[in-house]
C-alpha cells in the first residue's frame, strides 16, 4: 500500500511538473518578448513618415504638372489665335489680290477690245476713204497739181505774203490757187545737190557754219526723198514741197550766209522768217509719211531751231509761243547718210513722204 501511494504521488508530482512546463510553454507562445514591443512601433512610425512624404512629392508633382499644364494651355491658345489671325488676314489678302487681278483681267480686255474696235474702225475708214484720198493726190496732168498740192500751195501763199511780202519767184504759179483751170508751177527750179549752194555762203558770214548744216540738211532730205520711186509716194521735183524748199535754199544763201550789212534789218528778217516756218509747223502743211527719218517737218524744225539760235546770239527774246514746243531734232545728220536715212519704206500709200 504504501509503494502504491507512493507510486502515485510520484504520478501525480510528475503530472504536476508536466502541467507547469505546458503553461510555461504557452505563456511563452503567447506573450511576445520583453524587448520586442518598442521596435514593432518604431518601424510603423517609419513607414507612416515615408508614407507622407511620398504623398507630399506626389501632391508637389501634381501641382507642377497643374502648371505647367496650364501654361502650355494657354501658349497653344495664344498660337492657336496667331495661327487664326494670320490665316484670315492672308484670306484677306488672297481676295484682294484675286480682285486685283480680276479687276485688272477686266481692264486689259476691255481696253484691248476698245483698241482693236478703234483699229478696226480706222482701217475701215481708211479703206473706204481711200480711193477719195488717192484721187485728191492724183495729178490730172504732168507738171499740173493735184487737189492736195493745190490746197498746199495755198496755205503756203498766203503765209508768205502776210509774213514776208510778194512773192518770190519759186512760190509762185501761173495760176492763183482760186482759179479754176490747171495749176503749175510758174519757174524752174534750181538743181538740189548740196555743194551747188554751200559753195554760195561766204565765208565772212557770221551764220555761216550754220547756213551751210541747214543746206546740206535740206539737200540730204530732198536727195532722198526723189529717189523713192514707189508708185504710189505722189513725190515731184516741182511740188509745193520742192517750191518751198527752193525759196528756203535762197533765202539761206542770199541773206543769212552773207555778211550782215544792217543789224536791224537782219534781225527783222530773222523774224519774219521765223514767223513764216511757224506757220507751215502749225498748220501741218506737209505731213510726214511712215518710215521716215529725215521729213520736211524736221527740215522746217531744224531751219525754225537755227532762226532762233541766231537771234538769241544777236541778243534777241522770242516771245512765247514764237518757236514751235515741238522737240528740236538732236543734230542734223551729215549729207553723206541722205540715201539711208531719207530712202525708209512707205507702207501707206496716204502718206505724202513730206
Amino acid at each position: 500500500t504504501q509503494s502504491t501511494w507512493a507510486a502515485d504521488k510520484d504520478s501525480t508530482d510528475d503530472e504536476s511538473n508536466d502541467n507547469s512546463n505546458a503553461c510555461e510553454v504557452d505563456a511563452a507562445r503567447v506573450a511576445p518578448p520583453p524587448e520586442s514591443c518598442p521596435q514593432s512601433a518604431s518601424h510603423a512610425y517609419s513607414e507612416s513618415e515615408q508614407v507622407a512624404a511620398l504623398r507630399a512629392e506626389c501632391a508637389e508633382l501634381e501641382g507642377r504638372l497643374r502648371s505647367d499644364a496650364a501654361v502650355h494651355a494657354r501658349v497653344i491658345r495664344e498660337m492657336d489665335q496667331n495661327f487664326r489671325r494670320q490665316m484670315s488676314r492672308l484670306k484677306a489678302e488672297i481676295a484682294e489680290a484675286q480682285a486685283t487681278a480680276e479687276d485688272a483681267k477686266s481692264r486689259t480686255v476691255g481696253s484691248w477690245v476698245s483698241f482693236l474696235g478703234k483699229q478696226s474702225k480706222d482701217i475701215i475708214s481708211s479703206v473706204v476713204s481711200l480711193p477719195a484720198r488717192l484721187q485728191s493726190k492724183q495729178r490730172p496732168a504732168s507738171g499740173c497739181f493735184s487737189a492736195f498740192e493745190r490746197e498746199q500751195i495755198a496755205i503756203v501763199q498766203s503765209a508768205y505774203e502776210s509774213h514776208l511780202g510778194p512773192l518770190h519767184e519759186f512760190l509762185q504759179t501761173n495760176r492763183r490757187p482760186t482759179d479754176a483751170g490747171v495749176l503749175r508751177p510758174a519757174a524752174q527750179l534750181p538743181q538740189i545737190t548740196a555743194g551747188f549752194w554751200t559753195t554760195q555762203v561766204s565765208v565772212r558770214a557770221p551764220f555761216s557754219v550754220p547756213a551751210r548744216r541747214l543746206l546740206e540738211a535740206i539737200a540730204q532730205y530732198q536727195e532722198g526723198r526723189l529717189a523713192r520711186t514707189l508708185p504710189l509716194s505722189f513725190t515731184f521735183d516741182d511740188d509745193p514741197c520742192s517750191m518751198v524748199l527752193a525759196e528756203l535754199k535762197t533765202w539761206v544763201v542770199t541773206r543769212f550766209g552773207q555778211p550782215i550789212e544792217s543789224r536791224e534789218l537782219f534781225v527783222a528778217d530773222l523774224r519774219q522768217r521765223l514767223a513764216f516756218v511757224s506757220v507751215l509747223l502749225t498748220q501741218d502743211v506737209f505731213p510726214p509719211g511712215k518710215g521716215r527719218t529725215v521729213t520736211m517737218r524736221s527740215v522746217l524744225r531744224a531751219t525754225e531751231t537755227t532762226i532762233a539760235a541766231a537771234l538769241s546770239e544777236l541778243g534777241q527774246t522770242l516771245p512765247a509761243g514764237a518757236v514751235s514746243s515741238e522737240p528740236a531734232p538732236a543734230s542734223l545728220a551729215p549729207a553723206g547718210a541722205a540715201a539711208a536715212s531719207a530712202a525708209a519704206s512707205d507702207d501707206d500709200p496716204d502718206a505724202d513722204g513730206f
